[in-house]
C-alpha cells in the first residue's frame, strides 16, 4: 500500500473515531461549551425508502419529543403514542410518511462562537461539515451568552415546529435569528435562502438586531418576544446603565419575506426597559420555616431538637446602578425577575402578554445572586407520619395551603439561600422571607441561613416531575393494584385500548410503590451542583413519602406487613412514641426526607468504636442534649440524623492545625522572653483556630551560613513556643519548655533562653513554623476542623459569640453523668455536633501522649449525590456551567464548560448515563 493511500486510510479513521461519542469516548469536538437548550426534530421518508439514505428531516413542536409516563397520563400532548400514530398527527406524520421524532441538545461554544447539535436519539454530536477536519458546528457569532429554542411556532400553531431559534451574542452585541433546519439541513436551509429578496446586501439584518451592550441572558415571554438582560448599556444620550430589552424578531418565513417586501414592516424591532435602583432598605431577619415537612419512620431513631447554632450570612450593600444579569419568567404570577451582579436583590417587573413590562422593584437577597430559581406551588406539610401508619388509610394528595420558595446561590461564596415566596394580593410586589435552614447539616454548613452541600455551589435548578407523574405513591394500596393487574393480565387477548392504558397505569404505579427508594426521584426537588461536579438533591415535595412508609413501618398497634405480606418484626420506641422496624445489615436504607434539605439515606443507629477503649470513660448520653443516642456507654452520637456524621476522629495531643504552617514569617523582639512572630502577608492565624495556650513549632532549613550550627530540626526536635496573645497577623510567644521533676527556675529559665536565642539566631530574616494545639486536639480524618475564632475589631483573636459553642476541636474541662441518678463528676470531655466523649482519669507522672486514640463513628445517614465525573476516567476537571431539567423528557442535563461536556440524567432512579458528549 502507498504511503498516500496509508495516510487517506489514517485520515479517515481519525474521523470516523473523532464522530463516535458514543459511551466512554473522547471526541474533544466541544470548546467551552456554556449554555443550553433543546429542539425537537424528526426524520421521514416515504414507505419503501430507507430512513437513513433517503430520509428528511423536519423541524417539530416539543411536545412531539415527549417522554411517555402511563402513571397518569397527565401529559398535555401524547399521552398514547399508539393513538397519536393512528390519528396522523404531526408529531408521527402519517402511515404513509412516519417520524421518528429525536430530540436535540443544541449546545453553545463560546470560544468559536458556533452552537453544536446532538443526537440523543442516536447519542453522537453532529459534524455540520465533514468535509472540514474535525468538528465543525453551525456559526452563530462570537461570544454565545444565550441561546432560546421556542417549543413550538411563536405566534403559531403549537403543532408546528419553530422556524427560527435565537442567540445573543456578547462579542457582536447582538440578538440573531438562525433557521432551527441548519442543524439538518445545512447551509442551504431556511428562509434566508428562500426569500424573494436573498441578494439583497441588507438581507441577514433582518435576522439581526443590535444591542446596546453585551447581553447576558435571554428567555421567551408571554408576548412570545425575546427577553434579554443587558447588565451595562451604553444609551444614546451617553449614560450607561442596566436594561432589560424587548427583541422582536423573525418567527416564520412570512415575516421574513415581508420584510423584504415591504421595509416598513416592524420587524425586526427592540426597545429598552430602565430597570431601577434598589433601595437601600433593611433586609427581613430570617425566620424558621412554619412547615412540618420530614419523615424519618422505620429508622429507628428520632428528630430531636438541637441547640447547635449559627451565624447569619453576611449582607451586601445596594449599588447605585443596576446591572440586570439572570432572567426568570414565572408563568404562575405572570413576573419576570431579573438578578443583578452588584446589588443583593431580584428585581421584579409585572409582564403582560401584550409585552406591557411593569417595574414593580426589587426583592432583597442579602447578596447577589449568580442564580436562582422560582418553584410552582407546593403543599404547605407532608403527610403526618403518624397518618403514613395506618395502612388502610389513604395519603391526602395534595393539602390546601400551599407555598413557593425561591433558591439562589450567594455569588460572593457560593453558598444557597432559600426564601418563602408570596405574591402580593393587589397584584404588586411580592414579598421575600429568607428562611433559617432546617437543622444544621455537616461540618460544611457555615450560616444559618444556608442549605449545607459539600462544595460552593455553581448552578441549580428546579425539578417538578408532576406535569409528567403527579400520581401520589400510596393513593391506592400496593394490594388493590395487584389485584387489579391480575384482572387485567387474565382477560381475553387481545385487550381493548382502555383496558392497555389501564394495565400500563397499574404496572406504573406498582413500579412506583416497589422503587421508592433514595434514588428515585418524584416530585419537587432543587438541584444544585458544586463546583467539583458533585450533584446534590435537595428535597421541597416529595410524592413517594407515603409508600415508603407503608413498604418499612410499622401502624400504631404495633402490626404491619412487608409488600410481600411478611408480617413485620415491630418495636417500641418509648421516647418517639411509635413503632419502628428494627434494621438489619441486609436491609433496603430508609431514607430521610426534610424540606430544604440535602436527601439523606441511613441503615440504622450508629456504631462507635475506640480505638484503645480503656482511654474513654464510661457515661451516660443526657437525653436534653443533642447527643442522646448512647453508644457503648462511652461515646455519644446526636439522635437527630441530619447532624450524625460517619467520620473517624483522632485525639491527638499538640496536634497541629489544619492548614497553619506558614513560611516567611519574621520575628520581632519583645520584653524579656518574649518575641513576636510576624505571619507572612495574607496569612490569618485567627483563621486557623489558634487560642491563647497554643504551641508554635519552629522548622525550616537556616540560612547557608549558620546551617553547621542550626541542623534542620523534626518535628519531634522542633523548638517550640507558647502562644501568649494571638492577633490575625502576629503571635505574642514565649518558649515553651516541658516540666522536668526537681528542675529548679534558673535551670527552666537557661532551657528557655537558650531556645529563644536559638530560633533568633538560627531565622534572622524567616523562619517557617507551624501551629499546635496546646493540649488535645480532635480532628476527623475527612476533614472536619470546627472553630469559632474570628478576629475582633482590634484584631485579636476571639471566640465569635455568634457561633455555637459546639463548634470545638478542643478537649476541654468538663462534666460527665457516670451513671442513672449518680453526680456529675469532673472529666476532660470532647463534645461537637457530631460526637461527644470523655478521656478516661490519668494519675500524675503520665504522658499524656499515650492517651491518644481513634473514635470511629460509622452507619451515620449519609447525603445523597450523583458525581458528574466518572471514576477511571482520564478527564477529572469540571467547570459546570448550566443545569436544565427538561420536563417532555424527563431528563437532567448537566453541562460542563470543561472537560466533562454534556451529561444526561435519569429521575428513576436518578443517575448519570453512560453517554459522554465533549
Amino acid at each position: 500500500m502507498s504511503p498516500a493511500r496509508i495516510i487517506s486510510l489514517l485520515a479517515l479513521l481519525a474521523a470516523v473515531g473523532c464522530n463516535n461519542n458514543t459511551g466512554s469516548a473522547i471526541s474533544y469536538a466541544f470548546n467551552r461549551p456554556e449554555r443550553l437548550d433543546f429542539a425537537c426534530l424528526g426524520q421521514y421518508a416515504t414507505v419503501g425508502q430507507d430512513l437513513a439514505l433517503n430520509g428528511t428531516w423536519k423541524v417539530l413542536p416539543r411536545q412531539c419529543c415527549t417522554a411517555y409516563e402511563p402513571s397518569n397520563f397527565s401529559l398535555s400532548g401524547m399521552s398514547d403514542p399508539d393513538q397519536q400514530v393512528a390519528a396522523g398527527t404531526t408529531c408521527f406524520g402519517t402511515a404513509e410518511q412516519p417520524l421518528q421524532p429525536a430530540l436535540h441538545a443544541l449546545v453553545t461554544q463560546s470560544a468559536r462562537g458556533e452552537v453544536a447539535a446532538v443526537d440523543l436519539r442516536a447519542n453522537r454530536v453532529l459534524d455540520s461539515d465533514r468535509q472540514v477536519p474535525g468538528f465543525t458546528f453551525l456559526d452563530t457569532g462570537g461570544l454565545p451568552t444565550a441561546i432560546v429554542v421556542p417549543p413550538h411556532q411563536p405566534n403559531g400553531s403549537e403543532n408546528d415546529g419553530p422556524t427560527f431559534f435565537y442567540i445573543a451574542s456578547a462579542e457582536d452585541q447582538s440578538v440573531r435569528a438562525i433557521p432551527t433546519c441548519r442543524f439538518r439541513g445545512g447551509a442551504r436551509c431556511g428562509p434566508d435562502r428562500e426569500g424573494p429578496n436573498v441578494n439583497d446586501p441588507a438581507y441577514p439584518s433582518r435576522l439581526r438586531v443590535p444591542l446596546p451592550g453585551a447581553p447576558h441572558d435571554m428567555i421567551l415571554g408571554p408576548d412570545q418576544a425575546l427577553w434579554v438582560s443587558v447588565p451595562r448599556a451604553l444609551l444614546a444620550d451617553g449614560t450607561e446603565t442596566g436594561v432589560i430589552m424587548r427583541v422582536e424578531l423573525p418567527t416564520t418565513t412570512a415575516n421574513v419575506d415581508a420584510f423584504a417586501l415591504d421595509p416598513t414592516t416592524r420587524l425586526p424591532t427592540a426597545q429598552w426597559h430602565g430597570v431601577p435602583a434598589m433601595e437601600d432598605a433593611p433586609m427581613d431577619e430570617p425566620v424558621i420555616d412554619d412547615v412540618d415537612y420530614r419523615t424519618s419512620c422505620g429508622l429507628g431513631v428520632g428528630y430531636a431538637s438541637t441547640s447547635f447554632t449559627l451565624p447569619l450570612a453576611p449582607r451586601a450593600d445596594v449599588s447605585p446602578t443596576p446591572e440586570p444579569t439572570r432572567l426568570r419568567y414565572d408563568e404562575e404570577s405572570g413576573l419576570l425577575l431579573a438578578g443583578d451582579r452588584t446589588s443583593p436583590g431580584v428585581h421584579v417587573f409585572r409582564l403582560r402578554e401584550d409585552g406591557v413590562l411593569t417595574a414593580l422593584g426589587a426583592l432583597r437577597t442579602g447578596q447577589p445572586l449568580r442564580e436562582f430559581a422560582l418553584t410552582r406551588p407546593v403543599p404547605a406539610t407532608a403527610v403526618s407520619g403518624r397518618a403514613l401508619l395506618d395502612l388502610t388509610a389513604q395519603p391526602e394528595n395534595e393539602a390546601a395551603e400551599t407555598k413557593r420558595y425561591l433558591y439562589g446561590i450567594d455569588d460572593s461564596e457560593g453558598t444557597v439561600a432559600v426564601f418563602d415566596f408570596a405574591e402580593s394580593a393587589d397584584d404588586g410586589l411580592p414579598t421575600l422571607t429568607p428562611l433559617l435552614a432546617p437543622v444544621p447539616d455537616l461540618d460544611l454548613m457555615r450560616y444559618a441561613d444556608r442549605i449545607a452541600l459539600p462544595a460552593p455551589a455553581q448552578t441549580l435548578e428546579i425539578i417538578d416531575t408532576r406535569p409528567q407523574s403527579g400520581y401520589v405513591c400510596g393513593e391506592e394500596s400496593i394490594a388493590a393494584l395487584r389485584d387489579r393487574r391480575s384482572v387485567l393480565n387474565g382477560m381475553t387477548r387481545p385487550l381493548s385500548a382502555e383496558a392497555t392504558r389501564e394495565l400500563q397505569r397499574v404496572n406504573a404505579r406498582i413500579a412506583i410503590f416497589d422503587n421508592a427508594a433514595a434514588d428515585n426521584m418524584r416530585g419537587v426537588f432543587l438541584t444544585v451542583v458544586s463546583v467539583a461536579g458533585q450533584l446534590s438533591m435537595v428535597d421541597v415535595h416529595d410524592l413517594d413519602n407515603s409508600c415508603r412508609a407503608q413498604k418499612y413501618c410499622c401502624d400504631a398497634s404495633g402490626s404491619g406487613s412487608d409488600p410481600n405480606g411478611v408480617p413485620l418484626s415491630c418495636t417500641a420506641d418509648a421516647n418517639e412514641q411509635r413503632w419502628n422496624v428494627p434494621r438489619s445489615s441486609d436491609a433496603q436504607e430508609s431514607l430521610l426526607v426534610r424540606r430544604h434539605t440535602r436527601r439523606r439515606r441511613a441503615a440504622g443507629p450508629q456504631i462507635a468504636e475506640v480505638g484503645t477503649a480503656s482511654l474513654l470513660r464510661t457515661q451516660v448520653c443526657d437525653a436534653t442534649d443533642p447527643h442522646a443516642s448512647v453508644q457503648l456507654g462511652q461515646v455519644c452520637t446526636p439522635a437527630d440524623s441530619y447532624t450524625q456524621l460517619t467520620e473517624n476522629w483522632n485525639i491527638d495531643w499538640h496536634g497541629t492545625l489544619p492548614n497553619s504552617r506558614m513560611s516567611y514569617a519574621h520575628w520581632e523582639p519583645a520584653a524579656g522572653l518574649q518575641l513576636n512572630l510576624i505571619a507572612p502577608l495574607g496569612f490569618d492565624t485567627c483563621a486557623r483556630g489558634v487560642e491563647v495556650g497554643d504551641l508554635v513549632a519552629v522548622g525550616g532549613l537556616a540560612p547557608e551560613g549558620l546551617r553547621g550550627q542550626c541542623p534542620d530540626p523534626t518535628a519531634e526536635s522542633a523548638p517550640q513556643f507558647r502562644v501568649l496573645e494571638a492577633r490575625r497577623d502576629r503571635l505574642l510567644v514565649e518558649p515553651f519548655v516541658s516540666t522536668i521533676m526537681g528542675e529548679t527556675a534558673e535551670a527552666r529559665l537557661a532551657r528557655q533562653q537558650s531556645i529563644r536565642d536559638r530560633a533568633v539566631t538560627c531565622y534572622p530574616d524567616f523562619v517557617d513554623v507551624e501551629l499546635r494545639a496546646g493540649g488535645f486536639l480532635v480532628i476527623g480524618q475527612n476533614g472536619t476542623y470546627l472553630h469559632r475564632v474570628v478576629a475582633g475589631p482590634d484584631g485579636v483573636c476571639v471566640d465569635d459569640p455568634a457561633q455555637d459553642d459546639l463548634l470545638n476541636a478542643r478537649v476541654r474541662p468538663g462534666t460527665i453523668i457516670p451513671s442513672v441518678g449518680a453526680a456529675p463528676v469532673p472529666a476532660e470531655v470532647f463534645q461537637n455536633p457530631f460526637v461527644r466523649f470523655a478521656l478516661a482519669p490519668v494519675t500524675d507522672g503520665v504522658d499524656p501522649e499515650t492517651r491518644q486514640t481513634t473514635v470511629s463513628v460509622t452507619r451515620a445517614s449519609v447525603p445523597f449525590f450523583v458525581n458528574a465525573v466518572t471514576a477511571g476516567d482520564s478527564v477529572t476537571d469540571a467547570l459546570p456551567s448550566t443545569l436544565q431539567y427538561l420536563p417532555e423528557a424527563g431528563n437532567l442535563f448537566l453541562l460542563d464548560s470543561k472537560g466533562q461536556g454534556l451529561r444526561r440524567y435519569t429521575l428513576r432512579p436518578f443517575e448519570r448515563e453512560n453517554t459522554v458528549f465533549r
